[in-house]
């Protein structure tokens, strides 16, 4: 890796600037840059970061643009478009708080994991009203939306990527608000909006990179009608990550949705759910983290209930959804018996209470954990599981 094309080379002489690719004290690849003292056939003598010259191999080096291109709105205007480039311009722009940059068609973000005045009613009307051209997600949704109303394109798609903390849901949240905001008037785009609160509580948890990572993709549909206005909303959602429900990795979390529940449910609740705090469950507990600094789940969880109420989902089925999330924190604190023949360990209460609150005889749900049924054609065959 790291290696390129000594071609890249060509036309530089002595003094002209460049990136060098050379270990740092951690032994990890970087770029550093570096003025040309000489070429030969191989490599190039280079003074690094202003130390003492260096011979370095020729695939190892790129060439530098001039400073006076340093920041460009737009990766295209750069001489030379080559990683380094790409990522000195990047930074050069997130040291002055400018955390979007245009590569031609495409907006690229850098997460700035802290909050920027850039969102205001004004930046909205800014962009709305076609007075600032400066890259933001908000050029983008008004562009889509723009040739979705105006130009007769009936199918605009926004497609935000990257990897886990690179800030896709916030910047699904950014784009949604500023869809809403100029394309609102029925009423609809406020539950369209609040849909986020919902997703985020039950897909999103704490990973070692992001307090509040989605750890599954989705599909946002929204519709319009003729005259530009939210009409509805339809939410797709694929690839959830299953097995964080029952383990996490140390300093990790489960999804949002188990803490705020246990943190925030009234003495009502409480009783009817038999819940203890989230330290006490197996499913919470593996990662060794129960709290995020900053974030209040009790608070959260009052928050989840109202939006649940906006997105239509009432409190009768509220409570049942609070069930079957009882239920599954339960389930992780029954014990079995070692060996063959696994059953349930007398004594405990986590499957009695799990048996009631999926609404099933203690029995039935002892044997569904303690056996697996094998069908052959026309018989059934009951297999004792073990707990290994």
């Amino acid at each position: 890796s790291g290696a390129f094309d000594a071609d890249a080379l060509k036309g530089l002489g002595r003094n002209s600037t460049v990136w060098v690719l050379t270990p740092d004290d951690q032994g990890a690849d970087v770029w550093k840059s570096g003025i040309i003292i000489s070429i030969d056939a191989n490599d190039c003598n280079v003074q690094v970061d202003g130390g003492r010259a260096q011979k370095i191999l020729k695939r190892l080096v790129m060439p530098a643009n001039p400073s006076m291109l340093n920041g460009v709105v737009d990766l295209t205007e750069l001489s030379y478009l080559n990683e380094p480039s790409i990522l000195h311009n990047l930074d050069h722009r997130f040291q002055l708080d400018k955390i979007y940059t245009r590569a031609g068609p495409l907006l690229i973000a850098v997460n700035p994991f802290k909050k920027l005045n850039i969102y205001t009613k004004e930046h909205m009307h800014a962009y709305t009203n076609k007075t600032t051209e400066e890259p933001h997600v908000f050029l983008v949704a008004n562009k889509a939306f723009r040739e979705m109303r105006d130009e007769g394109v009936q199918h605009a798609s926004i497609v935000i990527s990257g990897e886990s903390g690179a800030g896709k849901t916030e910047t699904t949240k950014i784009a949604m608000q500023y869809l809403a905001t100029l394309a609102g008037g029925t009423g609809m785009e406020e539950q369209v909006l609040q849909t986020n609160i919902v997703l985020e509580s039950f897909g999103n948890a704490k990973t070692l990179r992001n307090n509040n990572s989605s750890r599954f993709g989705k599909l946002i549909d929204i519709n319009f009608d003729s005259r530009g206005r939210i009409m509805g909303a339809h939410i797709e959602t694929y690839l959830l990550e299953k097995s964080r429900v029952v383990h996490q990795a140390r300093g990790e979390r489960g999804y949002h949705v188990f803490y705020q529940l246990c943190a925030g449910a009234n003495s009502e609740e409480r009783s009817a759910l038999g819940l203890e705090s989230a330290d006490k469950y197996n499913y919470l507990s593996g990662g060794e983290c129960i709290t995020i600094k900053g974030v209040d789940d009790g608070k959260d969880f009052l928050e989840l209930k109202r939006t649940l109420q906006v997105v239509g989902i009432d409190s009768q089925l509220q409570q049942q959804i609070f069930q079957i999330l009882a239920a599954v924190l339960w389930l992780g604190n029954i014990e079995f018996t070692p060996g063959e023949g696994t059953k349930v360990t007398p004594g405990g209460i986590a499957v009695g209470l799990a048996a009631k609150l999926l609404g099933v005889p203690r029995a039935h749900l002892e044997e569904a954990l303690t056996t697996r049924t094998i069908s052959t054609g026309k018989e059934s065959i009951v297999k004792p599981l073990r707990r290994e």
